[in-house]
């Protein structure tokens, strides 16, 4: 069973350990006071009045003490706040004790786990939308002047059509209490990765997916046999069903009896600890993953940024292009109607299997990791006109930069940079000096979190 009313801490041998009582409040919406969640003060810690002056990437506020930074969580442009610190050398972190002046941006915080449970899922409830926009806008233009060397206007940010009820992707750690065995599932508290609150809401998930939660965890009782688990939830696309893949346990004897408790179910996957293998293992008949697995997090937003990039590939009017980190390969195919042959690379083969069959001749597709073929994918049919990179939150590598960095005097025309990380992307940037950015727009993919997606468009700085 999962058991509602505590969270609990995993211990270094893994066992859960029962939480502590309920926190207090500070008084103010979005701030918590002194808890058991907050780090007790210690003998290096020290109380400061400080000033927030702006939000950091990460999400925390960030003002300054003797002219140290100080990054405080769930505080907001013009607090001020009595604040706990601790040094880290060149900067502090700490933790609200008590609002002294709340700023203008601040509003009530719809989740309910945000306060109470200090939910690290989100960073940014505590902000107005346009105070949360402006955030991700500055956290853009000061990191790629900080990192990348780069000095660009502060760039528009496009807020999402749903602010709430967004997420198609959930995943949720479960715990289960060494005395109760009773499991106790969730998210993380802000920082502290070794623990999990007991989830009853997401509203920044799609309900379909905190309906499924609720229903696996009414079925809890079949779940595998394993000190933990981690659940991942996603919507089926097209359908009213949801996909879950249930990673933990080396045995799994009752995964029917599981499964059929899960009324909107649309597929079940086990990745046994034993083998670290993903088995899909209901339903038995066959069942399309691919597109599943590549799921949107934010389908809305992620349908406007697609136009936007494929217009922004488009203005050079290519007759190649080559489309890295390709995925499913929505934007090969949204160019090849247009007549652009494409060279799609995606590490995925059941991704590369499928879109394979549906390229028209004149394009391909390879299976490999991005840096072992971008280079052939140069010369091989023929030279790119533009370049797209939509990479991983870990950017590219190194060896993929310096490829890119030597065509700008080969005749690459642009180098369309889709990014999920604005410091990886600055560091990109700074390995390609000989290209200069002609455009930049930013785009609210995660509302109230501190995550922003960025499209960067790269022109030789001497054609």
């Amino acid at each position: 069973m999962i058991d509602h009313r505590q969270s609990v801490k995993r211990g270094p041998a893994g066992r859960a350990k029962a939480g502590a009582a309920p926190s207090a409040s500070s008084g103010i919406p979005g701030v918590r006071g002194p808890s058991h969640r907050v780090p007790a003060v210690r003998a290096q810690s020290r109380i400061e009045i400080v000033t927030i002056e702006a939000i950091a990437a990460g999400g925390d506020g960030v003002g300054r003490v003797d002219g140290m930074a100080a990054f405080i969580p769930r505080t907001a442009p013009h607090d001020v706040v009595e604040a706990s610190l601790v040094s880290h050398g060149r900067f502090a972190r700490g933790h609200i004790t008590r609002m002294l002046t709340p700023s203008p941006s601040r509003v009530v915080p719809l989740c309910l786990h945000y306060t109470a449970d200090a939910c690290g899922g989100c960073q940014l409830q505590h902000l107005s939308e346009h105070a949360q926009l402006d955030a991700k806008a500055r956290i853009v233009r000061d990191t790629l002047a900080r990192i990348g060397k780069r000095e660009v206007e502060l760039p528009v940010v496009e807020r999402s059509p749903n602010a709430w009820d967004y997420r198609q992707k959930l995943t949720l750690t479960l715990v289960r209490n060494s005395a109760t065995r009773q499991w106790i599932g969730g998210l993380h508290p802000l920082g502290q990765a070794d623990s999990v609150f007991a989830l009853e809401e997401c509203r920044i998930t799609d309900p379909a997916i905190v309906r499924a939660w609720h229903a696996v965890r009414a079925a809890s009782a079949w779940l595998p046999d394993a000190a933990s688990v981690r659940i991942t939830f996603r919507l089926v696309p097209d359908t009213d069903r949801v996909a879950i893949t249930i990673a933990g346990g080396s045995h799994w004897k009752e995964w029917k009896t599981f499964a059929g408790r899960i009324n909107m179910l649309g597929a079940l996957w086990w990745i046994s600890s034993a083998n670290d293998r993903s088995e899909l293992v209901a339903p038995q008949s066959s069942f399309q993953s691919t597109a599943v697995n590549f799921v949107q997090v934010n389908a809305a937003m992620a349908q406007s940024m697609h136009q936007h990039v494929f217009d922004a590939v488009m203005e050079f009017s290519p007759k190649h292009v080559v489309d890295a980190y390709a995925g499913t390969g929505e934007l090969s195919l949204a160019l090849s109607t247009r007549g652009v042959s494409v060279s799609a690379i995606e590490w995925d083969h059941a991704a590369v299997a499928l879109l394979r069959s549906e390229l028209p001749d004149g394009s391909a597709a390879l299976a490999a990791p991005v840096e072992e073929v971008i280079e052939r994918a140069m010369y091989d049919p023929v030279r790119p006109d533009v370049v797209v990179l939509n990479p991983p939150r870990v950017g590219v590598d190194a060896f993929v930069t310096s490829t890119l960095e030597r065509q700008a005097k080969e005749g690459l025309r642009a180098i369309v940079y889709v990014s999920c990380d604005p410091a990886t992307l600055a560091r990109d940037l700074k390995r390609l000096p000989s290209w200069r950015i002609q455009s930049l727009r930013c785009f609210d993919m995660f509302p109230q979190t501190a995550h922003v997606e960025t499209v960067c468009v790269l022109i030789p700085e001497s054609p």
